[in-house]
Formats: structure tokens, C-alpha cells, sequence
């Protein structure tokens, strides 16, 4: 008799970043987009090729708000499909068997801009510049997938996008993109504006390519002096990426600040806006250290995003170190432990592996505590061992997914320290490690946690 056991759904919603069960894994993604002449309107189709691991007979995927399906045909029968809040759900006529892949069909014609009050999620191509992400396309968190893209856009815009770019040619009034990627990404990212390109090398056979409006032509030199630099700090320090040519794109100011979805990074209009300073610079620093950080290798668990922003913000530190020396890297730490305790003085906070993405001090707690543990760290088990540390795990763990556990024993491995007891009160206290500390950054609190194994 043939099983009744209800079929298992997976969900992949972004409100409450729910992973994958593991039932399915995405295997490949085939993208055609045309934009209609005023770039007021866009065609799509979206093929999204998904293996079976367990059986199943709905497959929900996240849209984000901003994908408005009209229609899913499957290689196997679709008997039905619906949404609800940010997901499009897939019902099969038939339960699809261990093994087996399916085709997804996705499609959708209209506006381009799309409203939204999550300026996370971004959907909006304007003739100056704008931004298609992967929080418009479909798509499963936790899952990486190879991509083929082809785009057609008026002749007056260029496009730039995360993945190798296999041709692009003008015919008469449009100009046609294609771009493949076979290292598999944990998202696909497209900027398309009147853009202007001035190129640079940073390490030999690494090209750093800047895509600008116009209108700050005057800045970018000075954006781009400072950019090869941080590449050169940051691939002598993460070691060597699988990038031949990194972007760095400027984008309408909707979207305040930066991202750094390899090898593209976005930076807002602000960056262009005027002569770059410190906290500009350390930005950028941020955001290219994601090529490593959160795209070369992913953190996951709990408090797996500490190994992406936490390591991120803490490449801010580096570039205080790099451009002004020791002491400010030094005095950059201060300044945060400071800002740190002011903005949770009479608060609750819980510690980082109990955290959840909607509690008010989550960005202050991954990114500015998760950069004074790597500080901290580096204090406990000295400069040469903890940069060496850096680099060797990032280059051993690369297109690999990692746990805050996997960085822990390698740390371990690395500096001959029992460090359990560092890690449990980093993740699992709240406050800082250095929270007895008065003015002496070798403080007892961190060393007490530090012992030979």
C-alpha cells in the first residue's frame, strides 16, 4: 500500500532566514532578462534545475516580495502553485524520487522598480544605474548553484554582473550580455547603468575594474588608488582568490552603503560623492574582504554569520593598521569597545549565539563584538600566528561551507592554545571579552580564557 506520510516542504524565507532541510539541492540556474527600450519594463525567464535528495512533492522557494510570478511550468506535471507572504510554492502531480532532477519555469513581464521597504531587497534598474540581486530571483539560502545569464539591454547602458562574462555585442539599438559561472555562487548579482569604466591592476594578473557615473569622473581616481591598495592588504592577509577581476560598481544612493557579492562589490553614490577618508576607505575594506568572507567560503550554524561580518568589519581594522600603523589599530579597537558599551548600557543583551536576526543589537553584536573577538584573539595568541591563522584557514576552506567550530580548532591547531573557553565566553556571554579591561589591551579577562593545550 502506498505511503500516505504527508510531503515534506522546504522553505526558504528571508524574514526568518530558514535554511534548507537538505530534501532538495539546487543544481543549476538558466536566466534570460530583455529590457524594453526605455528600460521602464523587463521580460524574464527563469529555469531553476533542482535534484531530488529525499522524496518530494512541493518545492517553496523565496521571491522576496518582488518576483511576480505569471507563470511555473515543470518538467514533471506542476498540478498547481501558489504564494504566500515571500514564498511561491510548487505543487507536483507526483512526488519527485531520490536522484531525480527537476525543471522549474518561472516567468514574469512587468515593471521593473519594485516598491519596497526593505532596502535589502533591491529591484530597481533606473538609466542612471540600478541593481537586480538575488532577492529577486529565486532562490534557496544556504544553497549554491552554477548560473547561465543572458541579458539584453538598450545600447546606451552597460551591465556588470558576479560571474565570468562569456561575450557581449551591440546590435543595431541593444546590447546583448552572456555570462556563465561553473564555481558555484551563493547568489547572482546584475548592476546596469550609464556607466563609465576606468581600469587598474593590483597583484599581477588581478584587475580591478570601476564602473562610475559621469558625474564623479573627478573622484574615482582617488576611490580606485585606494581600493588596489586594500586589495593588496587584503590578499596578502586571506591569501589568493579564485578571481581573475574584481568590480567595483557604483549604485543609485536608494541603497545606503555597500555590498560585496564577489567578485562585484556595489558602492552607493556617497562613496563617489567626494574625496575619499578614513571611514570611506574602511568601508570598501569591508566589503572586499567579503570576497573571502561570506563568498570564497560561507559561514553556517548559529553564529555562522560571525565568520562573514564579523571578519568583514574586522578587515576595517586592518585598514586603520595598514594606512596608519599599529597604534590606531589599537586606538580604532578602543573607540569601538567604547561604542560597544555605550549603545548597550542598561540593555539586555543576549549573547551572539542566542541572537536573533530581528533583535535591535544584532548588527552591533555580529559586527562590531565579532570584529573584537578576532582582536582579541589576535591578542591572545599573538600577531604572527593569528595572521598566519587567517590566511591558512581561508585558503584551506575555500567553496567550502564552515562552522565557527571549524575556525576554533584550526585557531587551536595553529597557536598550541586550549581555546574552548575563549570561544564560550565569546558566544555564549554577553558583553565583550575585554569588559574588565581599563586601558590595557592585554586585559586578564582575555588571557584567563587562553591556556596551552
Amino acid at each position: 500500500m502506498a505511503s500516505r506520510k504527508r510531503p515534506r516542504e522546504i522553505t526558504a524565507y528571508y524574514g526568518n532566514l530558514i535554511e534548507t532541510d537538505g530534501s532538495f539541492q539546487l543544481e543549476h540556474y538558466l536566466i534570460d532578462l530583455a529590457m524594453d527600450q526605455d528600460a521602464q519594463e523587463l521580460s524574464v525567464c527563469v529555469q531553476c534545475h533542482v535534484r531530488a535528495v529525499r522524496p518530494v512533492s512541493r518545492i517553496r522557494l523565496n521571491l522576496s516580495r518582488t518576483f511576480h510570478v505569471a507563470e511555473i511550468i515543470g518538467s514533471r506535471p506542476v498540478s498547481r502553485w501558489y504564494r504566500r507572504m515571500n514564498t511561491v510554492t510548487s505543487v507536483l502531480g507526483e512526488a519527485l524520487p531520490p536522484g531525480e532532477e527537476l525543471v522549474l519555469k518561472l516567468r514574469y513581464k512587468g515593471p521593473i522598480r519594485v516598491n519596497s521597504s526593505n532596502d535589502q531587497v533591491l529591484c530597481a534598474i533606473e538609466k542612471t544605474g540600478g541593481v537586480l540581486t538575488d532577492w529577486w530571483f529565486p532562490w534557496v539560502r544556504g544553497s549554491r548553484a552554477s548560473f547561465a545569464v543572458t541579458l539584453k539591454v538598450p545600447s546606451g547602458l552597460r551591465a556588470v554582473a558576479n560571474a565570468p562574462l562569456l561575450s557581449q555585442r551591440v546590435v543595431k539599438q541593444w546590447r546583448r550580455y552572456e555570462w556563465r559561472s561553473d564555481l558555484l555562487l551563493n547568489r547572482f548579482e546584475i548592476a546596469i547603468g550609464d556607466y563609465a569604466i576606468r581600469t587598474g591592476r593590483s597583484h599581477p594578473g588581478l584587475v580591478a575594474k570601476c564602473y562610475y557615473y559621469e558625474k564623479d569622473a573627478a573622484y574615482v581616481r582617488n576611490l580606485m588608488k585606494i581600493s588596489l591598495r586594500l586589495l593588496d592588504l587584503l590578499y596578502d592577509t586571506f591569501g589568493p582568490g579564485p578571481w581573475r577581476e574584481i568590480q567595483l560598481v557604483e549604485i543609485p544612493s536608494f541603497y545606503n552603503g555597500g555590498r560585496g557579492p564577489a567578485p562585484m562589490m556595489w558602492l552607493s553614490e556617497q562613496y563617489f560623492a567626494r574625496i575619499m577618508d578614513q571611514d570611506m576607505a574602511e568601508g570598501i575594506a569591508h566589503e572586499l574582504a567579503h570576497n573571502w568572507w561570506g563568498n570564497l567560503i560561507e559561514g553556517v550554524g548559529p553564529t555562522g554569520l560571525w565568520l562573514q561580518e564579523g571578519f568583514a568589519t574586522y578587515a576595517e581594522l586592518l585598514c586603520r593598521e595598514s594606512l596608519e600603523g599599529h597604534e590606531a589599530y589599537h586606538r580604532a579597537a578602543e573607540e569601538w569597545i567604547a561604542l560597544f558599551r555605550q549603545r548597550t548600557q542598561g540593555k539586555d543583551v543576549p549573547p551572539l549565539a542566542g541572537m536573533q536576526v530581528d533583535d535591535p543589537l544584532f548588527d552591533l553584536c555580529f559586527y562590531i563584538k565579532g570584529a573584537l573577538i578576532l582582536y582579541e584573539l589576535r591578542e591572545c595568541i599573538g600577531d604572527g600566528v593569528f595572521l598566519n591563522l587567517l590566511r591558512d584557514f581561508c585558503q584551506n576552506s575555500a567553496h567550502q561551507r564552515v562552522t565557527v567550530k571549524d575556525f576554533r580548532r584550526s585557531a587551536e591547531e595553529a597557536s598550541g592554545v586550549n581555546l574552548k573557553p575563549f570561544f564560550r565566553r565569546a558566544f555564549h556571554e554577553s558583553g565583550l571579552l575585554g569588559e574588565h579591561r581599563q586601558g590595557d589591551i592585554h586585559s586578564e579577562a582575555v588571557t584567563q580564557t587562553c591556556s596551552p593545550l
